[in-house]
């Protein structure tokens, strides 16, 4: 059974497994009918709607920062926002051939940073990924444990 680095109690838990029982999705559907009175006559009405969202602990949201973020998220960026942004918005000046094509170079050089950055994320984003699924929380003392193949390779106090 696995025990906190710091203070040896067993009140320890994986950071991802505390993430996925902490949060609860909730569906709530609602109706209403309504019934009305005029001179003319009566009249019926109804509504029906549903509404959704998730519920989290502080302590869920406070472990959740700790998650490394997706690299396709820099690559989702650049194709979903800049590209697009330059070629259907030419009135914006950013094709004024009088200026030497400055807007030509500031979306491409945007884009290149964000496929750097994809690139960069891509090679570090296993290790921080299994860092995180092996991540350890300590209900007692509030620290986190590092642990591989049952060897404590890495600690830290509260952040």
């Amino acid at each position: 059974m696995p025990t906190c680095y710091h203070c040896k109690s067993s009140q320890v838990k994986k950071i991802s497994a505390i993430i996925l029982q902490g949060t609860t999705n909730i569906e709530l559907g609602h109706g209403v009918v309504g019934i009305g009175a005029s001179k003319r006559g009566l009249g019926i009405g109804g509504a029906k709607g549903r509404t959704g969202g998730k519920i989290k602990s502080a302590l869920v949201t406070k472990l959740e920062k700790k998650k490394p973020t997706d690299p396709f998220i820099f690559l989702g960026f650049a194709i979903a926002f800049i590209l697009p942004a330059y070629l259907l918005y030419p009135e914006s000046g950013l094709w004024n051939k009088d200026e030497g094509n400055l807007g030509v170079l500031i979306v491409f050089g945007l884009i290149i940073i964000c496929l750097a950055a994809f690139w960069q994320s891509k090679k570090t984003y296993p290790n921080e990924l299994n860092e995180f699924n092996n991540t350890w929380y300590c209900y007692t003392c509030g620290s986190y444990s590092l642990t591989k193949s049952k060897k404590k390779i890495f600690s830290s106090k509260k952040k």
